[in-house]
């Protein structure tokens, strides 16, 4: 194991087995090695196991006095504490050394820039692109009603047809089962004619052979899916949803209908005023 050189798996985070700088913790003696023996590793019931799985254990002592570069402050307080130098007060003036290149800062502090972006960065979970949209255009699905009407349907009519029951599995049955009895019957006449004729049994003796015995009827088991499966029957009730919906929004009241005369409505003050006008001209020709 100690040339272990497999990646860090999911199992030896939860397991807490991973330094907060992605270092795994290796299963073996050498941990015991004077020289060898990390600090934040410790050993358990389980196994070997890092002490700051779920960040510094750390604590300092005293409050940091800034550097001349403020934004990479707490990275390197953070890598100082995890480097053991706690409790020593910077030095008035102390800058941080540079070095030529693409590289500003050292190699310590960088990581300590990684450590920290990794432990606070998370960009990598973003969600989904339009997630709303995507939720309208996922369609609903058929109500359970539908689903077993249509099941109850189908099984009726597949049931009438005689669809639901292997006949051809039957038959076979049937056939070997008479071709066994037959030959178990064949078999026994033959035994019995001979025990006869060592016997010297008389020719009005008769042999009484059993007969074939009455067996029961079998229950026929009706499988539903021997037709079609569950998926079909689904697919069957969603075609049938979709086909009423169109056949319910392609129909519209006819202007004539939408025209209903209601018992109490403007029609009947209408004909009351006819009726009224027309006795009314009744009376004035009585009059005249």
């Amino acid at each position: 194991m100690e040339g272990d050189s497999r990646r860090t798996s999911v199992y030896d985070l939860t397991g807490l087995r991973v330094h907060p700088d992605g270092s795994r913790v290796h299963q073996t003696q050498r941990n015991l090695r004077f020289g060898t023996y990390r600090r934040h590793d410790t050993q358990d019931f389980r196994g070997w196991i890092a002490e700051d799985a779920g960040g510094s254990i750390i604590v300092p002592r005293y409050k940091r006095v800034p550097t001349t570069d403020p934004e990479n402050y707490e990275a390197q307080v953070a890598d100082e504490n995890e480097r053991g130098d706690v409790g020593e007060e910077l030095v008035q003036g102390e800058e941080v050394p540079e070095v030529k290149g693409k590289r500003k800062y050292p190699s310590y502090i960088q990581r300590a820039i990684k450590r920290k972006k990794f432990a606070e960065d998370d960009n990598y979970i973003s969600s989904l692109p339009r997630a709303s949209e995507t939720l309208d255009s996922i369609p609903q699905i058929p109500s359970q009603d539908l689903l077993k009407n249509i099941h109850h349907l189908a099984a009726s009519y597949y049931d009438e047809n005689g669809l639901l029951v292997n006949a051809s599995k039957r038959y076979r049955e049937a056939k070997r089962l008479r071709k066994l009895r037959k030959a178990e019957s064949s078999s026994e006449q033959v035994a019995v004619e001979i025990q006869s004729s060592e016997l010297g049994m008389n020719d009005t003796e008769q042999t009484e052979v059993e007969g074939n015995p009455v067996g029961r009827r079998r229950k026929v088991n009706r499988d539903m899916y021997r037709v079609l499966d569950g998926s079909a029957l689904v697919a069957i009730g969603v075609l049938t949803e979709e086909l009423v919906k169109k056949l319910l929004q392609g129909r519209k009241p006819s202007p004539q209908r939408q025209e209903v005369v209601s018992p109490g409505g403007e029609a009947d003050g209408r004909d009351g005023h006819d009726r009224e006008s027309a006795e009314s001209d009744e009376d004035d020709e009585v009059d005249g």
